[in-house]
């Protein structure tokens, strides 16, 4: 397979959380095109589970000016050579204050492939124990709650549960699990 060629690059934009840049290209079949592209570091988002529950968290996202049920999650710490598994023992203790075990990769999804690079890796995991809560600046309103599946499953029906990844990393879950619940 051909690979697409970059003919021009620009950087438009470089912030502390992402860098938007406009690429010319040349595909492989030789038309041309434009794209913008937002590039963010990757993440992960964690099902965290105790016993038969979920653990969501609840805080305000200014940028949609909202309160946001997610599972937890982050980005992973490129700077340090950050593992997916070691962001997202990190993320859960510093968002919710507990330990994991047991973290199962599920996947990946793509935040937003047809604007964006960003690669969320998918774990499952179990509550070890307590840990620290470090809440940065973005999470001082955080709380957290556990609830059932069938809690869970009203908060989507309800359109309560907004968050793209929480919805998709739910949803791969459950694809996991389909032959546990039948």
């Amino acid at each position: 397979m051909s690979k697409t060629k970059i003919l021009k690059s620009e950087l438009l934009y470089e912030g502390k959380w992402l860098t938007l840049k406009r690429d010319y290209i040349c595909k492989p079949d030789g038309s041309k095109a434009t794209h913008e592209i937002l590039l963010r570091n990757n993440g992960v988002i964690i099902i965290v589970r105790y016993k038969e529950n979920f653990l969501l968290t609840r805080m305000y996202r200014y940028p949609v000016d909202a309160n946001s049920w997610e599972f937890p999650m982050g980005f992973i710490d490129v700077q340090n050579s950050e593992e997916p598994k070691d962001a997202a023992k990190r993320e859960v203790e510093e968002e919710t204050g507990f330990r994991t075990s047991l973290l199962e990769p599920l996947g990946e999804i793509w935040a937003w492939s047809g604007l964006m690079n960003q690669k969320i890796y998918v774990f499952e995991a179990k509550v070890a124990g307590k840990g620290i809560q470090k809440l940065d600046d973005t999470e001082q309103d955080l709380i957290y709650e556990y609830c059932t599946k069938k809690e869970l499953e009203i908060k989507i029906k309800n359109n309560e549960i907004k968050n793209s990844a929480t919805l998709a990393a739910y949803q791969l879950w459950n694809s996991k699990h389909e032959e546990d619940t039948n």
